[in-house]
C-alpha cells in the first residue's frame, strides 16, 4: 500500500491501480481509475469514472520534475473518449515552483469534454518557467460520466504556437481597468 497526498486530498492505493499513476481530486472516493483493454485503442487504456454521486470531481494524475522543459514552450497531447459526461471532463497541465506556487495552467474548463465524444486528440501548450520545480498533468472528471485515457505526450514546440492556458496564474492582457465591468 502507498499513502498518497495531493493538492486535495489523501488516499491509500494499491500500488498495482494503474502503474505511476495516481488517483487525486477533491472528492477522490466518488471516482476509480484502472486500465483496459481497447480495440479502437489497439491496446490497454486508462479509465476515470465515477462510482458514487456527489459533487466534486477526480483525477488521474501524475507528477514529475521538468528538467527537461525548464525555459521551453511545452505542448502535452493525448487522446479521450467520454461516456455520459454530465458536467465536464478535462485534460489538465499544471506547472509549480517554489512552495507549490502555481506557474502555469490549464484544465480545458474552457472548451470543456461533454457528453459522449469519440477518441479525440486534445492538446494543452503552457510555457514551463526557468524556475519550476514539478509539473502536474492527467484528467479530470467533475460529476458523473466515464472517461479513457490514452498515449498523453510532451513534446518542445516552437514559441510561435499558441498558449492554451495561463501562465503564473496571470491575465493574458489588462482587464476591467477602469472598473466598470461587473
Amino acid at each position: 500500500m502507498l499513502l498518497v497526498c495531493s493538492l486535495y486530498s489523501f488516499k491509500t492505493l494499491k500500488l498495482d491501480e494503474v502503474k505511476s499513476w495516481f488517483l487525486a481530486g477533491s472528492s477522490p472516493k466518488n471516482y476509480e481509475i484502472g486500465t483496459e483493454n481497447n480495440t479502437e485503442r489497439t491496446g490497454k487504456v486508462a479509465y476515470l469514472k465515477s462510482v458514487k454521486t456527489g459533487s466534486g470531481f477526480g483525477t488521474i494524475m501524475q507528477t514529475f520534475i521538468p528538467t527537461s522543459y525548464l525555459g521551453k514552450r511545452v505542448r502535452l497531447t493525448g487522446y479521450i473518449k467520454s461516456n455520459k459526461v454530465n458536467d465536464w471532463a478535462g485534460m489538465w497541465f499544471r506547472i509549480d515552483g517554489e512552495n507549490n506556487a502555481m506557474l502555469g495552467f490549464d484544465n480545458m474548463q474552457d472548451r470543456a469534454i461533454k457528453g459522449e465524444t469519440p477518441w479525440t486528440r486534445y492538446a494543452i501548450v503552457l510555457d514551463i518557467p526557468i524556475e519550476s520545480k514539478a509539473i502536474a498533468y492527467g484528467v479530470l472528471l467533475s460529476g458523473q460520466g466515464n472517461v479513457w485515457l490514452d498515449d498523453l505526450k510532451f513534446e518542445v514546440v516552437d514559441k510561435s504556437m499558441p498558449l492554451t492556458g495561463t501562465s503564473q496564474g496571470m491575465l493574458k492582457e489588462p482587464t476591467n481597468t477602469n472598473f466598470e465591468d461587473n
